[in-house]
């Protein structure tokens, strides 16, 4: 039984948990592994009569282990003479790789409850040091809206 505030970490790897989400207060979100927004999210969460709306996040470790399924670690280059098409070619290399299977699996499950399979979400690319009080990243990274199936 999930609790309504328990920081689950649903699986894990020599690196770290692969998913946060917001179900547990034992626990605190490490932000180097699951990024500011989900910090503050979850922050936002452990506080009494603070309603916020179902969420999980990929960590890093996650997003690693996406990227050595895929091979991408040593063609993740950028060009800073080509920054525009070299970040282009790495995030298409990105996009088209393919699921592991233990990552899909996790987020299918998580997907399937029922706070997530009875409407739409919201999918955003985020970083660690997004929204922190020394960098700003404001429309640098992408967000699909309205997303269900």
């Amino acid at each position: 039984q999930i609790g309504s505030r328990a920081l689950v970490f649903n699986m894990s790897l020599d690196t770290g948990p692969i998913l946060f989400t917001l179900d547990s207060s034992s626990l605190s979100c490490d932000q180097l592994l699951a990024g500011g927004k989900a910090k503050n999210l979850w922050l936002l969460g452990q506080m009494v009569d603070c309603p916020v709306p179902p969420w999980f996040v990929i960590t890093t470790s996650g997003f690693d282990h996406y990227i050595k399924a895929n091979s991408l670690s040593d063609k993740l280059v950028v060009h800073p003479s080509d920054l525009k098409d070299s970040t282009a070619h790495i995030e298409s290399m990105i996009m088209e790789g393919i699921w592991p299977d233990d990552l899909r699996e996790i987020i299918e499950e998580r997907l399937s409850q029922p706070t997530f399979s009875t409407g739409f979400v919201a999918v955003r690319s985020s970083g660690t040091d997004e929204d922190s009080a020394s960098h700003s990243f404001a429309g640098q990274f992408e967000s699909y809206l309205f997303q269900s199936g």
